[in-house]
């Protein structure tokens, strides 16, 4: 189960009682979920997973090049994108921001290109097409940004460690238990600094998705669950 599922009315149209097993994508979500409907007879968490070796690799060094992971709707929060493009362009007027290309909230789409447009900031971020995929979106960037509210777009920055960016990531609820604490920042000023800042450690934030993103992990954990199961025994 992910977050968007437990935001929305699925779970209250099923009855629970005839699950006997329940695999979350966080210890967030579970967490939630048990407050809301009770502990399931087996429950297991397998956060979202990749294999770094399918992904370029190479060390990145501080640049003015960000992807924005989006999504591009209320949920990826557009209104703290706004306030870090102006605090970032203010050191420095050309920071560019890419924001793929992809189904839009026209609330969330009007909002952004307002914001931009009164504060002059237009040039600072460009929609790109992501149509050969987030790897080669990802290729000349050196940071991977993301002001969503959720978890919706942890894959985006996982690809983007898995190749060496520098994750700056919103420290929605549950984020510190699937990326590492350094990543994090809950204002528009402490994302700033965080990319402004001369550290880039490409080679652990690799490292970091190896030891706790890895397909294996998350095969083994769907096993263990699975055979937690009366019928599997």
């Amino acid at each position: 189960m992910r977050a968007e599922d437990l935001y929305s009315d699925r779970p209250a149209r099923v009855d629970w009682e005839f699950a006997d097993g329940i695999l979350f994508d966080s210890e967030h979500v579970r967490e939630l979920f048990h407050r809301s409907f009770g502990a399931p007879q087996a429950s297991a968490v397998a956060s979202e997973s990749l294999d770094p070796r399918e992904y370029f690799f190479r060390e990145h060094r501080p640049s003015l090049s960000i992807a924005w992971a989006g999504p591009l709707t209320s949920e990826g929060n557009p209104f703290l994108l706004g306030q870090i493009v102006e605090m970032l362009a203010t050191r420095h007027p050309s920071y560019r921001i890419s924001v793929p290309v992809g189904t839009a909230d026209l609330r969330a789409l009007d909002y952004l290109d307002h914001a931009l447009r009164t504060r002059g900031l237009s040039e600072n971020v460009v929609r790109e097409d992501v149509g050969e995929g987030v790897d080669r979106w990802l290729e000349d960037k050196d940071y991977v940004l993301s002001t969503g509210i959720t978890n919706a777009s942890v894959r985006t920055v996982l690809v983007g460690m898995a190749k060496g960016l520098k994750p700056v990531v919103h420290d929605w609820a549950g984020a510190a238990t699937v990326l590492p604490g350094e990543a994090l920042f809950t204002r528009a000023d402490e994302a700033v600094r965080l990319i402004a800042s001369s550290r880039l450690r490409s080679e652990d934030y690799r490292s970091y998705v190896a030891r706790r993103h890895s397909e294996g992990s998350e095969r083994q954990t769907i096993e263990d669950l699975l055979l937690l199961h009366p019928l599997a025994k």
